[in-house]
């Protein structure tokens, strides 16, 4: 009998509005491949690895015709690319440089002489700047153990070194490793088995806490991906970068003014090539939530209707407009969990869960009044985004229309204090704080006490960026002034 009555209804509803129109929840698609660009120097081999320091733009183009050989090339304007290393015999690629541009670290081969397994091992070696170009600096400051490979050099802040390698200890064949490289002697920090995988973890980039990497040992595809992983705070959770990942080879991530950089040979390339995306200006996809409040009667406005969290919180709400209509956009939004309710003084209050499909037209069944005021004060009187009586208000004043923009939730305001990095410049260091005190004179600057010495700073700032350029000023007065980080 119930079947037999609600069909009756359907066939009803029917006559009143016609055809459904389209569904409740609808996907707004904006592919990421629409805002992808292929950079503009690629070449017929492969290219990977792009970095920015400065002014100066490198990449690595691996050609396959000499012995899979990558070279690091500098790019200068329109003269196209130049070799940073002019030797023929060894492997040079991806690059890190530090803060003022004195220093790189470089992964390369000794030559392209292969060890017993066919392969060419690799090393981290230092290289100083001079007026003839880059010199190599002791066997000390290189990474390297005969037999393993450490490649894939990222520095942060002049500070730590993150690399690949496949040294004894690690958790599969390439594991991401970090490096104090301002502390004397500090030995390599596996980043464990959270981010290292059973197979290859390579390509490490951190951004504003952010890691990330590449690896073949995290997805199902049988191929590499990017993925990523904040370094602290909450969520510290391995996420796959699913905008940009793709069936086929998604290697190499950086990002330069919110400018990505990656590697890929997807579509018609026969090699890698570097690809450039947008974050700026990209849409992400998102879920829209809209439709018609209705009754037997006709349009049904001024209805409250709410998007509800499992635990009964508002995540959103909206009163539909004269013609009935309701909107909603989601972003990153979980919605199968969710319910929508829809409340007017007159009719029955709806419940729908979101997780079954339903067509954009809502139709309410005509009741008491005061059963629904009831009900819906008790759904809102403990939840900030509207308060039960500022919506009894609404509804009972039918001459007030309101349309169907959401009702947002004013976010809690918690201070919190956040650690920063001080850079400071340092011109003079001294056994004795008076020795230092000295040195300065009448000058403004300050002393600190680091590593049982008396350091002279002439500048302290708080971003990279800043003390970089101050510490190029400073320099024309004081050759020997130097970056200390804390």
């Amino acid at each position: 009998m119930k079947n037999y009555l609600f069909l009756i209804g359907l066939l009803f509803y029917a006559s009143l509005f016609g055809q459904v129109e389209g569904q409740l929840i609808k996907e707004i698609e904006n592919s990421p491949e629409d805002y992808l660009k292929t950079f503009n120097q690629n070449s017929n081999f492969s290219d990977y690895a792009f970095r920015l320091f400065g002014d100066e733009q490198y990449i690595v183009r691996e050609d396959k015709r000499n012995n899979g050989l990558a070279k690091l090339y500098l790019l200068v304007g329109s003269s196209g690319p130049s070799l940073v290393f002019e030797d023929e015999e060894s492997h040079y690629a991806v690059p890190a440089l530090s803060l003022d541009g004195s220093s790189m670290y470089v992964s390369k081969s000794d030559s392209s002489k292969k060890n017993k397994t066919g392969n060419i091992n690799l090393s981290i070696a230092l290289y100083k700047r001079s007026r003839k170009g880059w010199k190599k600096a002791t066997k000390a400051d290189q990474l390297s153990i005969e037999g393993y490979n450490f490649t894939h050099p990222f520095l942060l802040d002049d500070t730590y070194l993150y690399f690949a390698s496949d040294q004894p200890g690690g958790f599969g064949g390439m594991d991401l490793y970090r490096m104090d490289i301002s502390t004397p002697k500090s030995a390599p920090e596996n980043l464990g088995p959270q981010i290292n995988s059973r197979k290859n973890d390579l390509f490490p980039f951190v951004d504003q806490g952010i890691l990330y990497f590449t690896s073949n040992g995290h997805s199902n595809n049988k191929g590499y991906d990017l993925f990523s992983i904040a370094m602290e705070g909450e969520d510290l959770k391995l996420k796959p970068l699913e905008m940009l990942n793709s069936p086929k080879d998604d290697f190499g991530y950086a990002v330069y003014d919110n400018t990505v950089y990656f590697s890929s040979n997807r579509g018609k390339a026969m090699s890698d090539d570097i690809f450039l995306f947008d974050k700026n200006n990209y849409i992400p996809p998102k879920k829209e939530i809209s439709g018609f409040v209705k009754s037997e009667q006709g349009v049904v406005d001024n209805a409250l209707v709410m998007i509800q969290n499992p635990d009964q919180s508002i995540l959103s709400a909206a009163y539909s407009d004269d013609k009935g209509y309701f909107k909603f956009s989601f972003e990153n939004q979980k919605l199968d969990d969710k319910k929508m309710s829809v409340i007017k003084d007159g009719f029955v209050n709806l419940s729908l869960a979101l997780n079954t499909p339903m067509n954009e037209n809502i139709v309410m069944k005509s009741n008491s009044p005061l059963s629904a005021t009831k009900e819906m004060s008790e759904l809102v009187k403990n939840n900030a985004t509207i308060s039960a009586t500022s919506v009894k208000k609404n509804v009972q004043k039918k001459s007030i229309k309101t349309s169907a923009k959401p009702i947002q939730k004013k976010p809690s305001i918690s201070l919190q204090t956040q650690k920063t990095k001080k850079y400071n410049i340092i011109v003079g260091s001294f056994k004795s704080e008076r020795g230092a005190k000295t040195f300065i004179g009448n000058n403004p600057w300050k002393i600190i006490l680091s590593e049982g010495k008396y350091r002279v700073s002439a500048y302290y700032t708080d971003t990279s960026t800043c003390a970089r350029n101050e510490l190029k000023k400073v320099r024309q007065k004081i050759k020997d002034a130097w970056l200390l980080i804390q």
